[in-house]
């Protein structure tokens, strides 16, 4: 390998946009056997991919999440849902991913962990936070693990951990798993990468369900907006920043919508994520901006989301409404 860690190499790639260099990160990725100081909170754990998020430690987080599960504390089972690891076993866990850089592999070495425990694993794929969070609660699965690390630059990875109401876990949970991650890391750890086919899972549709949820608890009438969207003139521009939301307002809203009332913006594949930090900020919804400004349409709205589809902003052509103050608004009309 040209560079001697996974940091020196991620620079170059970063200045350069040279996605070719990332077939030296997937090799730092699998094969640094240093070890890390794991943080857990609230959102899960990040690192740099290759430096700090490697397979060995991914692998740790993985089985410190197990050793949680298999706790035989009340207090800490009450705060998981579960009365006991065989309910975890019966009831399964959900494994997805969002489209950044290795996440199937990353994913295939969680999957594994809970196969050799006798787990139950509904695979999402590439999917969303929210339609995790909604799945969970659909398959009555005990937990998530979801492989993003969210807004972060390219060079990151991460992972979300979700108990069985499918919420972010608390700091009563994701302080156990800090410690027993922390605890494991000086144990020697080989890691095999198994292929797609050496796993056991049961493969789902994470945004169908998500479909379902919002149909069953009546949150929003989907059908009604579709209607609109069909009846009104109205330019609906959303922007994916290369991320997992992309393919969502097709399924949502219907194909035919697509490219007549809602215009799409970066739903390709882009590991770098065109250079910029994919997160819903004010500097990312310039393209949408002009789109809106650039439209005579009576009703604009502009949306830019994050990879894994837990971060919103909003426009119109006059202004932009960050995701607090959305949420707060939406909230009042509910």
């Amino acid at each position: 390998m040209r560079f001697k860690n996974a940091s020196d190499c991620w620079k170059v790639i970063l200045e350069e946009k040279d996605q070719k260099l990332l077939a030296e990160i997937e090799e730092f990725a699998l094969k640094n056997p240093e070890k890390t100081s794991v943080s857990f909170g609230t959102s899960g754990w990040r690192g740099e991919i290759g430096t700090d998020f490697t397979c060995r430690n991914l692998s740790i987080v993985g089985k410190a999440i197990i050793k949680l599960l298999k706790t035989t504390d009340k207090e800490v089972l009450s705060s998981l849902g579960v009365s006991d690891f065989d309910e975890v076993k019966r009831r399964g866990v959900i494994v997805g991913h969002d489209n950044r850089f290795l996440g199937p592999l990353f994913s295939r070495i969680i999957i594994s962990l809970f196969n050799k425990e006798g787990v139950r694993v509904f695979y999402a794929g590439e999917t969303t936070t929210p339609e995790i969070s909604a799945s969970i609660e659909m398959l009555k699965a005990a937990a998530s693990i979801n492989i993003t690390p969210s807004h972060n630059p390219a060079n990151y990875q991460g992972i979300k951990f979700n108990p069985s109401d499918g919420g972010p876990a608390g700091k009563e949970l994701t302080s156990l798993v800090q410690d027993y991650t922390n605890e494991m890391m000086d144990d020697p750890e080989e890691v095999k990468i198994p292929t797609r086919d050496e796993i056991g899972f049961e493969e789902i549709d994470t945004t169908s369900i998500y479909i379902d949820y919002l149909k069953e608890r009546g949150t929003v009438d989907l059908e009604r907006i579709r209607g609109f969207l069909k009846e009104q003139d109205i330019l609906l521009a959303i922007d994916h920043v290369h991320g997992a939301t992309r393919g969502r307002p097709a399924k949502l809203f219907g194909g035919d919508l697509i490219d007549n009332k809602i215009k799409l913006l970066r739903t390709e594949d882009d590991f770098l994520f065109g250079g910029v930090a994919p997160e819903p900020s004010k500097e990312n919804m310039s393209e949408v901006e002009k789109l809106l400004k650039n439209s005579d349409a009576r009703y604009r709205l502009g949306v830019i989301m994050d990879p894994d589809g837990d971060r919103i902003r909003f426009c119109d052509h006059r202004m932009q409404i960050p995701m607090n103050y959305f949420g707060a608004m939406a909230f009042h009309f509910l």
